[in-house]
């Protein structure tokens, strides 16, 4: 018979006297020490215990980090961290620590076995997709992390330039498992052709919506338009990996585009970023023939 998944040593009764009692950091250890630390059934306990108090466990994340110990337990605490993101008492000094941690544990942590059955490298997923789309949706400042953030989501984006590696015949049992470690998409030189079937929980999926997220806000904020991100956007576009049989998603992109694309050809000549064009070929070429006479250039 299956092990229930949920099942699990500690009890969350127990764990919530522990931090009214003694903090997070003394739970977290206590989780650490666990005969079984690291199941997946601690990512629903530590969903209770950090939803009970987002301020406490969110306001040293480095060192709840330190005090779970286990990769696992890091990636399941980020996830909860990010769900409680949105009560106004969570990350006291800001999030971008819980961001580039999250970052650093999908790097760290195997590719899953499965992509229909959540681990813990897909709640670091969550973690990282979850806390940013917070930052961007209510005007947060990452600071001085900003540009290491943006780096990492190109980074991972990259490989969606790309033409996509034909799908297995129909009958074929699934591609296993890359054996490096790190979720698929999160490896460094952007060399990995992705197939046709992508989930929209794929690293790549997740940090093109991020950037995209990224750069409506700084439209509607101050009028800027990061090109680097419209760019990408257009090779994206151009490849022709949003063809796939994921509709809502492909639909959120081209939304997202036009929306990027209207906001840059608004903006004054000398202020428009030069890789708008090439956005409104891409988004033309992509089948939205209604943007062929949207203005980008002179003339």
């Amino acid at each position: 018979m299956p092990r229930n998944r949920t099942v699990v040593a500690l009890e969350k009764e127990d764990l919530l006297e522990l931090t009214a009692a003694a903090g997070p950091l003394a739970a977290a250890a206590a989780l650490a020490h666990a005969p079984d630390a690291g199941a997946d059934g601690y990512a629903l306990v530590l969903q209770r215990l950090v939803g009970a108090d987002p301020a406490a466990w969110t306001a040293d994340v480095p060192g709840v980090l330190a005090a779970l110990a286990r990769p696992e337990l890091g990636a399941f605490y980020l996830a909860a961290a990010a769900t409680a993101a949105r009560h106004p008492d969570a990350f006291p000094t800001g999030p971008a620590e819980a961001v580039l941690a999250a970052f650093t544990l999908s790097r760290a942590l195997p590719a899953p076995a499965s992509q229909h059955l959540p681990d813990a490298a897909e709640f670091a997923g969550r973690a990282w997709a979850g806390l940013l789309s917070f930052v961007w949706r209510t005007g947060g400042d990452l600071g001085d992390d900003l540009p290491a953030v943006l780096d990492h989501l190109r980074g991972l984006a990259e490989p969606l330039t790309h033409p996509a590696a034909p799908s297995p015949p129909a009958g074929s049992p699934d591609t296993p498992a890359p054996s490096v470690a790190g979720p698929v998409g999160d490896r460094a030189g952007g060399e990995e052709e992705l197939p046709t079937g992508l989930l929209d929980t794929h690293p790549a999926v997740r940090a093109l919506g991020c950037l995209l997220e990224y750069a409506a806000g700084q439209a509607t904020e101050d009028g800027r338009m990061p090109g680097d991100v419209l760019r990408l956007v257009a090779d994206v576009l151009a490849a022709h990996l949003l063809t796939r049989p994921t509709p809502a998603y492909d639909a959120d992109v081209r939304r997202h585009a036009r929306a990027l694309l209207q906001a840059a050809a608004a903006l004054p000549e000398t202020e428009r970023p030069a890789q708008t064009e090439q956005l409104r070929r891409s988004l033309v070429e992509a089948g939205e023939v209604d943007l062929a006479r949207t203005p980008t250039t002179a003339g």
